[in-house]
């Protein structure tokens, strides 16, 4: 096979990989998808920082080499999202609702501890009114967590809506093994980390998207230059060392990736 076309797939497997790894691997995961493809660091290098533009951390790389504009680009990204979300979470309506919200929450009464141990009783039984009564006491709670998360790609309202969640799921499911504020407190952090996690991944597939067909895009320039004509898809697909359904693949990914990012941005 082409070292082109392998090298394509297994990028391509890489990163669906990271994708359903939460976003982390290794440099031997790394090596073993492209040992024998890349026969010098510096070609590793190259990999290692693509993967780093695109949010997948290599737990086991020693970052003291890569102060590159890739790293950067993450400060910057970071900086960037948390500016975002804490001066400007989108729309006036949302900014509306969550001053509202924060205002609901500053009304909810503290609970003592001994109520605490009433409602953790009676509403994990299955009384209504002490669930209920439990899941607004923790929603400050939830709070918390956003604070933490806030500047990971996702939005400050959606953070709260998935939180509050993990609250309803992690009461549900308390079964008095552990403490109930650690206990929901994982549940919590779980439902943030699964919505950045799904966020990243979504953006991550759409920059590879456009990464490859922007690379389609150039060598279409390229040949059309070379030839005195447009080129026909054979001749792209040798050019390329892809296939023609990888191609088509690459083009209607990119066009997916657009009506995501589209529908995103209205949304917002």
């Amino acid at each position: 096979m082409d070292k082109k076309l392998e090298f394509n797939e297994a990028l391509s497997a890489l990163i669906e990989y990271a994708t359903v790894n939460g976003n982390e691997i290794t440099i031997e995961t790394v090596h073993t998808y492209f040992d024998d493809i890349l026969d010098s660091e510096e070609k590793f290098d190259a990999v290692y920082k693509y993967l780093l533009d695109n949010k997948i951390r290599i737990t086991d790389l020693d970052m003291s080499k890569y102060t590159t504009k890739s790293v950067d680009h993450h400060s910057e990204n970071a900086s960037t999202h948390d500016h975002d979300h804490h001066h400007g979470d989108s729309s006036e309506e949302e900014k509306m609702f969550l001053e509202m919200y924060m205002k609901e929450l500053n009304d909810v009464p503290v609970i003592s501890p001994e109520e605490k141990a009433i409602l953790i009783e009676k509403g994990c039984r299955g009384d209504r009114d002490s669930f209920s009564r439990l899941i607004e006491a923790y929603l400050p709670t939830v709070m918390e967590y956003v604070d933490r998360f806030m500047g990971q790609g996702v939005r400050r309202g959606d953070l709260i809506q998935e939180g509050n969640l993990g609250l309803i799921e992690g009461i549900m499911n308390y079964d008095n093994s552990i403490d109930f504020d650690t206990f929901i407190g994982v549940y919590i952090e779980k439902a943030m980390k699964d919505a950045i996690d799904e966020e990243l991944s979504v953006n991550r597939i759409a920059a590879h998207a456009a990464d490859r067909a922007n690379a389609i895009s150039d060598a279409t320039t390229e040949l059309a230059e070379k030839l005195g004509r447009e080129a026909t898809i054979e001749e792209l697909c040798e050019y390329m060392s892809l296939t023609e359904d990888e191609i088509r693949d690459v083009m209607k990914m990119s066009l997916d990736a657009m009506t995501i990012t589209t529908n995103a941005e209205d949304n917002k």
